[in-house]
C-alpha cells in the first residue's frame, strides 16, 4: 500500500507517548474508509460508465470536492441539480467503472495500492485522475509508472504517447517516452506501424536535439511517412509522379521539413536521398542546401537549426554520439557489437584534431601526455574506415611500455552500420600501448600505431600482436584525419 503522505513526527505531551502524525493519518484514512463503506448520509449518486458497463457509487459531496478542483466546480449549488429524492444524480460516461472505484478509495483514504495493476490499467488510473485534477494522484501514478513498469513503457510507447497527448497532468510521462524513442528510434521509426504514427507525435520527435538517428536516416523515414500519408502517393510509381504529385507531398510535409537538419547530412547522402524529393523543398531552401554544398563557407539564408547533439557535447569529424555511445559501453566493459542503445556516461573532450593541429608526434604529446584515459579515432584514407583505440592510462614518452588491463582497439567500418564493427580487447597488458617520442598513439607492440605522422604518406599500420584480434584486414595505410579524446566520467 503506497501512500502521499510524509511520516512527520509530532513532539509528544508525554515523552512514554511516540504518537506520530502517520498514526493520525491512518486513523484518518481507516475512518473514511468507514464512511466510503456506508452510504446512508451519502447525498450524490455518480453514474459511471457507458452501456453495457455502468455502475453507480453513493458518495459525499462535500469530500468530493474537498480532495477535486473538479468536483469542487461540478458539484458546486450552480452546477448541481437534486433529485425528488434530494440525491444529486452525477453522470460520468468517460471513465471506467472499475478504474473510478479506485480513484474513489484514493479521494476516501488518501492512498492507493498500484501493485496488482497492470500498465494499461495505470494508464487509465493517470487519465482519469488528470480529468479529475487530481494532480498529486497523478504525479505518483506517472513515477510508478516510469520506476515500476518501465518494460511495460518501453513495450508500448506510441500507445502511451497517443493516450496522453490530451492530458495536462501527463507531462512527466510523455517526456520520459519521447526521450525513451530518442534514445531508441530504431524501434518506432523502423517498425510497421511508423506510417501511422500520429502528427504530433512524429512532430515531437523531430523536434528533439537528442533523437539518437543520422539526419539522412530520419530524412527518409519522413519522405516515407509523407508518401504513405499523400492520397494515391502509395499506388503510383515514382518515375511517373506529376507536379501535381510532388505539391500534394510537399503539402503533406509542410510542416516537417523545416524541422530536418539538412545541413548536417553529407554532400554524398544529399545526392542520393535529398536530391530526389528536391521538388517538394521550399526553392529558397533547395537553394541554400546546394549552395552550402557547392560553395564552402556561404552563409546559408534559411534558418539553420543546431546539430542533434544526442545527449553528447562531441566536436569530431570522425565520429558522431552514436558512435561515442558504443565507445561508452566498451568503456564499462560491455562487449556490444550492433546499434544497442548505450547511456554516455562519459564526456568526450577534444585535445588534438590532425588537420587543425597537425600530424605530428610532438604536437600528439603535448596536447595528449598525462591527461588520463583517452579515445583515439581516425579516418582511413581511401576507404573511409573508422579504427581507433582506448587507453585506459596515459600516454607519456621515454620508449616505454603502458600497462594497461582496460585498454581495446576497434574498427567501426564505415560508420553506417553498427553491425560490422570489431572490438579487440587487450591481450597482453604489460604492452597495451607503447609511448615514445617519435610516435603518436602507438596501442600494443605492432597491433595500431601511427608513426612518421606526416599526412597523405602510409603513416599507420596494423598488425596483430598484443591485442586478441586484428581490426582491419588492411595492413599499412593512410589516415585522412585523427583526433584524441580525453574521457570524462559524467
Amino acid at each position: 500500500m503506497a501512500s502521499f503522505t510524509n511520516s512527520i513526527p509530532i513532539p509528544s505531551l508525554n515523552p512514554s507517548i511516540s504518537t506520530t502524525s502517520s498514526e493520525f493519518l491512518n486513523t484518518l484514512s481507516n475512518d473514511l474508509s468507514w464512511l466510503l463503506d456506508n452510504t446512508e448520509d451519502c447525498d450524490v449518486i455518480l453514474q459511471v460508465g457507458q452501456e453495457p458497463n455502468i455502475r453507480k457509487f453513493y458518495a459525499h459531496i462535500a469530500l468530493l470536492r474537498a480532495r477535486s478542483s473538479y468536483f469542487r466546480l461540478a458539484l458546486s449549488k450552480e452546477w448541481a441539480k437534486r433529485e425528488e429524492d434530494g440525491l444529486v444524480l452525477f453522470h460520468k460516461p468517460n471513465i471506467y467503472p472499475e478504474i473510478f472505484e479506485e480513484i474513489l478509495k484514493y479521494i476516501y483514504k488518501g492512498t492507493v495500492d498500484l501493485d496488482e495493476q497492470n500498465g494499461r490499467n495505470l494508464l487509465n488510473l493517470l487519465t482519469a485522475g488528470d480529468e479529475l485534477m487530481l494532480d498529486q494522484f497523478c504525479s505518483y501514478i506517472q513515477a510508478f509508472l516510469i520506476e515500476r513498469k518501465f518494460e511495460w513503457l518501453e513495450e508500448n510507447l506510441v500507445d502511451v504517447l497517443r493516450t496522453t497527448q490530451n492530458y495536462n497532468n501527463c507531462t512527466a510521462l510523455r517526456e520520459h517516452c519521447l526521450e525513451l524513442i530518442a534514445e531508441r528510434p530504431a524501434s518506432i521509426f523502423r517498425s510497421e506501424g511508423f506510417v501511422s504514427l500520429d502528427k504530433e507525435l512524429l512532430i515531437s520527435l523531430l523536434k528533439r536535439d537528442d533523437l539518437e538517428m543520422d539526419e539522412v536516416e530520419i530524412w527518409n523515414y519522413v519522405v516515407k511517412w509523407g508518401i504513405s500519408n499523400t492520397p494515391d502517393l502509395l499506388e503510383l510509381d515514382k518515375e511517373k509522379w506529376t507536379e501535381e504529385n510532388y505539391e500534394a507531398l510537399s503539402d503533406t510535409l509542410s510542416q516537417y521539413i523545416p524541422l530536418i537538419r539538412f545541413f548536417d547530412i553529407s554532400s554524398s547522402d544529399f545526392y542520393d536521398w535529398v536530391r530526389p524529393y528536391d521538388k517538394i523543398l521550399p526553392k529558397d531552401l533547395n537553394e541554400d542546401i546546394v549552395r552550402y554544398h557547392f560553395k564552402p563557407g556561404s552563409i546559408p539564408h534559411s534558418i539553420v537549426l543546431p546539430p542533434r547533439d544526442q545527449g553528447m557535447n562531441l566536436d569530431s569529424l570522425i565520429i558522431k554520439p552514436i558512435h561515442a555511445r558504443l565507445i561508452c559501453g566498451w568503456i564499462d566493459g560491455k562487449d556490444i557489437l550492433g546499434p544497442t542503445y548505450v547511456k554516455a556516461t562519459y564526456d568526450f573532450r577534444l585535445l588534438v584534431r590532425g588537420t587543425r593541429d597537425g600530424f605530428d608526434a610532438t604536437t600528439f604529446h603535448t596536447r595528449c601526455d598525462r591527461k588520463g584515459a583517452t579515445v583515439v579515432v581516425m579516418k582511413l584514407e581511401g576507404s573511409g574506415e573508422i579504427l581507433g583505440g582506448y587507453n585506459a592510462a596515459y600516454w607519456r614518452t621515454g620508449a616505454v611500455y603502458i600497462q594497461s588491463d582496460k585498454s581495446f582497439i576497434f574498427s567501426l567500418r564505415d560508420g553506417k552500420n553498427l553491425q560490422e564493427v570489431r572490438l579487440s580487447r587487450v591481450k597482453d597488458s604489460s604492452s597495451a600501448m607503447y609511448g615514445h617520442t617519435s610516435y603518436g598513439p602507438h596501442f600494443g607492440t605492432a597491433d595500431l600505431r601511427m608513426y612518421s605522422l606526416f599526412n597523405n604518406s602510409e603513416n599507420c599500420s596494423c598488425q596483430q600482436a598484443s591485442y586478441y584480434k586484428s581490426i582491419t584486414e588492411q595492413v599499412r595505410f593512410a589516415a585522412e584525419e585523427y583526433e584524441v579524446f580525453q574521457v570524462v566520467q559524467k
